[in-house]
């Protein structure tokens, strides 16, 4: 995993004025943030760098921001198809102020400055009335991005610390989240009728009440939110039952859990 520098990224974009062919708007971005690798794997996308579809770097990501088009300068933005209607999708750079830089839009394998907008509203055909449009993400490909990664999606914290639990009462609750910590599990969440929110694994897949949610939160963090895109959730839902995932707990989530139990027993 590669910490990436978004003025670099912006730089080089705007360097570019061509590209060697059309059709490569996620080559044209990995240059930009300097061919860092994949890891959308870890998260439940395409084997590690395996990376083929532009779209697939929105959906299998955890930092997304649905169908936001003022993204910060230096971020990956996304949508659904590409200039040729092709269905792998399309990426670009943003420049911030809802201006992007982008491959194929000034005629084939030219790189321009556009709007978000502009590109949206040329995507506004039979199969995409509202343009394609999916938003963009605090991350690429699974690298974070400095000063962007986390800063709106911060981790939550596992557990407070609260001195008047007993030995009794923190045995109790290492009891609670062994048994909870399923392997390569994580929150989803998609507001589209017939979804909601869920635990999903490698082969598994457990629709949650509230108050379920609100006793995962703290060991498996904030669910990934999908927003109304049923698509987003089929596609992760689907593809975790299927045990394409690597099943393993996150390491930074299972040491936070421990950390903060060892804390609460005054170890």
């Amino acid at each position: 995993m590669t910490t990436l520098d978004p003025a670099s990224a912006i730089d080089y974009a705007l360097s570019q004025s061509r590209w060697r062919a059309s059709g490569l708007c996620l080559e044209f971005v990995d240059h930009c943030f300097g061919q860092p690798g994949s890891r959308l794997g870890d998260n439940g996308g395409p084997r590690n760098g395996s990376w083929q579809e532009a779209k697939d770097g929105y959906y299998f990501s955890r930092y997304q921001h649905l169908g936001d088009m003022n993204p910060p300068p230096g971020v990956p933005v996304y949508w659904e198809t590409g200039p040729s209607r092709n269905e792998a999708g399309h990426i670009v750079l943003s420049l911030g102020g809802g201006w992007c830089r982008t491959t194929d839009y000034a005629g084939a394998a030219s790189v321009s400055t556009q709007t978000i907008e502009s590109i949206t509203r040329a995507r506004r055909w039979s199969r995409h009335p509202d343009g394609g449009y999916l938003g963009w993400t605090e991350d690429y490909g699974g690298n974070p991005i400095a000063g962007i990664t986390g800063t709106t999606h911060p981790d939550a914290t596992p557990f407070k610390e609260d001195d008047s639990m007993s030995a009794a009462d923190v045995e109790q609750l290492k009891a609670y989240i062994d048994q909870r910590l399923i392997p390569g599990g994580f929150l989803l969440q998609c507001s589209a009728p017939g979804c909601g929110i869920a635990l999903v694994a490698p082969g598994y897949f457990n629709g949650l009440s509230g108050e379920q949610v609100e006793q995962l939160i703290p060991i498996y963090g904030m669910p990934l939110d999908c927003g109304d895109n049923k698509r987003a959730w089929d596609v992760r839902v689907s593809s975790h039952l299927q045990g394409q995932v690597p099943g393993a707990i996150p390491r930074e989530l299972a040491e936070s859990a421990l950390a903060a139990i060892s804390k609460l027993a005054g170890n």
